[in-house]
């Protein structure tokens, strides 16, 4: 197999380890002819990156990826061996800035998908749930949007793995966990949906700034796009709540 991204040559002359449809690949640059090489590797436990007169760099990596995980712990082991790699390289400048915050985006809005169902079904209240329902269906729209960016960019979308949008959800489900009554579920739901969409508010904002400052105009439009989404859920949210979860939960059961 052979990868034509040069602008990953300079990381890969050192080696990396990426996964490619759920299989360990270790990719190498072969100074004969200036091809990036992509070996399979079922099993590394443990590999050495030399880089030319530079010290060695050794990188542990004692747990491999188990053919019994889930597809969602496969996904965030693969990213996160990733990222380890991907500490030798460097954000040089607001591109490289620019293109690590679209691929967050791209694990924010990923990790949004597989949670959302979950306080959709959780929600009492039929609007609540109507407008999760769509903005789940916003959110994969959002998802493929990220993905013609990250074509544009010639970038992996699936290269980051978003920690903080993974806080979050961990949190909203501590919250549904709790012994919470009806009532109050659905202002918890509420709050948590827009911790997650002020986040991503915040994200695109700055992203969409990034692509203006950087001429890039089409995909300023897209981010553009997807923050009107954003805030319009938002408010949609803030006016459920507003207009009567929040006080019957106030009243309780």
């Amino acid at each position: 197999m052979i990868c034509s991204n040069k602008k990953a040559r300079p990381f890969l002359r050192l080696g990396g380890l990426f996964y490619l449809n759920m299989i360990q690949i270790y990719a190498y640059l072969e100074p004969k002819n200036n091809l990036i090489k992509l070996l399979p590797v079922d099993s590394l436990y443990r590999h050495t990156y030399e880089s030319g007169d530079n010290p060695s760099i050794k990188l542990a990596l004692n747990s491999p990826l188990q053919r019994n995980q889930s597809p969602q712990h496969a996904y965030r082991s693969a990213v996160y061996y990733s990222s380890l790699i991907r500490y030798i390289m460097k954000l040089e400048n607001l591109r490289d800035l620019f293109e690590e915050s679209i691929q967050d985006l791209y694990s924010a809005e990923t990790q949004i998908i597989e949670s959302l169902p979950l306080l959709i079904e959780r929600a009492t209240d039929a609007k609540l749930k109507q407008a999760l329902q769509m903005h789940l269906e916003q959110t994969e729209e959002q998802r493929d949007r990220l993905e013609e960016i990250c074509d544009q960019l010639d970038i992996d979308p699936d290269d980051k793995f978003c920690k903080a949008t993974e806080g979050l959800i961990k949190e909203a489900k501590e919250l549904l966990s709790e012994d919470i009554t009806a009532e109050v579920l659905d202002a918890a739901i509420i709050g948590a949906a827009q911790k997650i969409e002020h986040y991503e508010i915040a994200s695109y904002g700055t992203a969409r700034v990034y692509a203006m400052h950087l001429g890039e105009t089409e995909i300023q439009s897209l981010l553009e796009t997807t923050l009107e989404e954003e805030k319009e859920a938002d408010v949609k949210l803030t006016k459920i709540a507003e207009g009567w979860v929040n006080e019957r939960a106030e009243g309780g059961a």
